[in-house]
């Protein structure tokens, strides 16, 4: 591996060339930074990314490029363009806000990804830290805020071997049913581009359209989580015990802010995502593990609220119907349980999330008015 480029990392970036230039910092510092080809894309931000004041790490790597978008590609889009422009045998998206803290984080996922063929995925860990409360980004152990996402050593995590993989259908299981012990931030997760090109390529037609995102009225932001399962198909993922990156929550992000359009959906489309993912899975894969895989999946949906359904939900899940007569009636039993999760008090949730979503914005506007 020695002195071999076998890494891009891509950085999806809006708005905000402070946290980028901060999570560049933390890039250059990394044991295999002269290995890495680096590329930048700002997805058209209202208050463009300063790529002249980037210009100081380019010697740092061995390649470094910024695009700047002519259009607001969204977020899932920008990716899947960024991934295009990858010719490596390994990828990863670092998000512009997110820090890295284990300097050889790379070295060591590339060291385990080239050793072990049947890895698909490099799957880091990381602490969630949010920057207004610790602008420092200070990390301690003994802090009781100290916010592991992936707890390696956890009793509840099934299938993990000794050497710290495990196989597709237990990570499947592990992050349907272990959410709060089994996470990580993107910025940790290194992907095989080869693996994921026989997919189709990120974000591609596994994932909701942007027609079928807005007729369903659901935002698309997470949903190319869709690749990291469809991935898991094809073998195994490492696990990493101790923390690589700082996944650092801003006040912008849309996680946090109260104006952001989600505000006013009371729908998540992660239940559209993983129904029309386990369509295309069911056509790309025949083998009784992934059969278990897709059952899977199905039993995460089963766990989804179904609160919103129309003419275009209805058609959306007769085209995604399985052909399969046994998933079939799996499907059913699914959307079902779905829906008895539905709460009587939707409409008034509904209409309460308009209101304080306008409310906000209001106060959002008078804020800058007056400042």
């Amino acid at each position: 591996m020695k002195n071999k480029v076998e890494l891009s990392i891509l950085i999806p970036a809006y708005n905000d060339t402070k946290s980028l230039l901060r999570a560049l910092d933390s890039l250059k510092s990394q044991t295999i930074a002269k290995q890495l080809v680096v590329l930048i894309s700002d997805d058209c931000s209202p208050t463009p990314i300063d790529f002249k004041k980037l210009n100081i790490f380019k010697d740092y790597f061995y390649k470094f490029i910024t695009k700047r978008q002519e259009n607001n590609l969204g977020v899932l889009t920008n990716k899947a363009w960024l991934f295009n422009q990858v010719d490596t045998r390994f990828f990863n998206f670092l998000e512009h806000d997110d820090v890295l803290i284990r300097k050889d984080f790379y070295e060591d996922a590339l060291k385990k990804l080239i050793e072990n063929e049947n890895l698909i995925s490099y799957f880091g860990n990381s602490i969630t830290v949010r920057s207004k409360d610790n602008p420092r980004l200070i990390v301690d152990k003994n802090d009781p805020k100290y916010n592991l996402m992936l707890k390696f050593n956890s009793p509840h995590i099934k299938g993990l071997k000794s050497d710290g993989s495990m196989s597709g259908k237990d990570f499947i299981d592990n992050i349907i049913n272990q959410y709060t012990d089994f996470n990580t931030a993107w910025s940790a997760i290194i992907f095989n581009t080869k693996a994921i090109r026989k997919i189709g390529g990120f974000g591609s037609n596994y994932a909701l359209s942007w027609f079928e995102a807005k007729s369903l009225n659901v935002y698309r932001e997470e949903d190319f989580l869709a690749s990291l399962f469809l991935l898991c198909f094809q073998g195994d993922v490492q696990l990493e015990e101790d923390p690589s990156v700082i996944r650092c929550i801003e006040p912008t992000s849309f996680s946090e802010s109260s104006i952001h359009p989600i505000r006013k959906m009371r729908q998540d489309g992660e239940i559209y995502a993983l129904f029309k993912l386990v369509f295309i899975a069911e056509k790309l894969y025949k083998s009784k593990t992934a059969d278990k895989i897709i059952k899977l999946i199905y039993e995460k949906c089963s766990k989804l609220s179904l609160n919103e359904e129309s003419k275009a939900s209805k058609l959306f899940f007769r085209t995604y119907f399985p052909i399969n007569k046994e998933l079939q009636m799996i499907a059913i039993d699914t959307l079902k349980s779905s829906r008895s999760l539905k709460s009587p008090f939707e409409k008034f949730y509904k209409i309460k999330g308009i209101l304080r979503y306008y409310r906000n914005v209001f106060r959002e506007k008078l804020f800058f008015k007056f400042k």
